[in-house]
C-alpha cells in the first residue's frame, strides 16, 4: 500500500507549504487574524503529515532491512563487475528524511527541521566516514532530493573540468567538505518508475586515489552503470513505500 495518494502529494508538497507561509506572513502583517489562524493551522497540519510520512518510511526500512541491505549490496556487486571486478572500491549509503528534534541551545535558535539521515551503509572495506546527516536544503545530497535528479561529483581541482561534474554548481564550502570524504560521489534520488515521489537519496562513492577515481568514473558513466543505479533506486523506493 502506498503511503500517500497523488492528491496528498500535491496538498502536502513544498508548493503548498511555501504558499501557506507567504499567506501567513502577509496576514499577520495586515492583522487579518482569521486568515492568520487558518494558514498557521495548515502549516502545522502540513508538518505533521510529513513527520508521519518520514517516520513510516524509516520504519519500513527497519522491517525490510535485510531486503534493502541485499539490494544495496547488489549495487556494490554490479559496479564492482563494471570496474574490472574491483568490488572493494565502492561504498553505498542510503539517506532518508527525518526530523531533527535536537535542542538548539545557542543562538541563532532553530526550530526542528527535516534533514537527510544516513540509515544504511554498505561496503567491503569501510575506510570512509560519510556524514550521518546532511542538509535537505543545500549541498549535493539536498540538491539531489529537491530536484529528484542524479548528480556526479569529482574533485575538479585535481581531476580537471568535465561537463557532467556538479562541482561548479556548489559553493566552495560544500566542495571543500566533499573533498574530505570522497574522490567520486554519485547521488541518485530514490524515486518511483515515473521519476516522482522521492523518498531519499542513494549515495555511491569511492576514495580519492587517482587510479580508483579513473575506474569509478568509467563504471558510473557507462550506460550499464547508469541503468543499474537507476533500477536499484526504483526497487529501493518500492521496498520503502509499499
Amino acid at each position: 500500500m502506498h503511503l500517500r495518494s497523488p492528491w496528498a502529494d500535491i496538498a502536502f508538497g513544498p508548493f503548498t507549504l511555501t504558499l501557506a507561509t507567504i499567506v501567513f506572513t502577509v496576514a499577520i502583517t495586515l492583522g487579518t487574524w482569521p486568515v492568520t489562524i487558518g494558514s498557521a493551522g495548515f502549516i502545522i497540519l502540513h508538518s505533521a503529515a510529513n513527520v508521519a510520512r518520514d517516520r513510516s518510511i524509516v520504519r519500513r526500512l527497519g522491517r525490510d532491512y535485510d531486503l534493502v541491505q541485499r539490494r544495496a549490496v547488489q549495487v556494490v556487486s554490479d559496479l564492482g563487475q563494471l570496474a574490472a571486478d574491483q568490488f572493494d572500491l565502492w561504498m553505498v549509503d542510503l539517506y532518508l528524511c527525518e526530523w531533527d528534534w535536537s535542542p538548539k541551545l545557542r543562538r541563532p535558535f532553530k526550530l526542528p527541521e527535516r534533514v537527510l539521515s544516513r540509515q544504511l551503509s554498505v561496503s567491503l572495506i569501510a575506510e570512509r566516514h560519510p556524514p550521518p546527516t546532511t542538509d535537505l536544503q543545500s549541498g549535493l545530497h539536498g540538491m539531489c532530493f529537491q530536484e529528484a535528479k542524479p548528480f556526479l561529483w569529482i574533485n575538479e581541482a585535481i581531476h580537471g573540468e568535465s561537463p557532467d561534474n556538479a562541482w561548479a554548481t556548489l559553493e566552495d564550502s560544500s566542495n571543500n567538505e566533499l573533498t574530505k570524504s570522497y574522490g567520486v560521489l554519485n547521488v541518485s534520488p530514490l524515486i518511483d518508475q515515473l521519476g516522482k515521489r522521492c523518498v531519499g537519496v542513494m549515495a555511491v562513492h569511492v576514495g580519492p586515489e587517482r587510479d580508483v577515481v579513473h575506474k569509478a568514473l568509467g563504471a558510473l558513466r557507462s550506460p550499464q552503470g547508469c541503468h543499474r543505479i537507476n533500477n536499484a533506486c526504483v526497487e529501493l523506493h518500492a521496498l520503502l513505500v509499499r
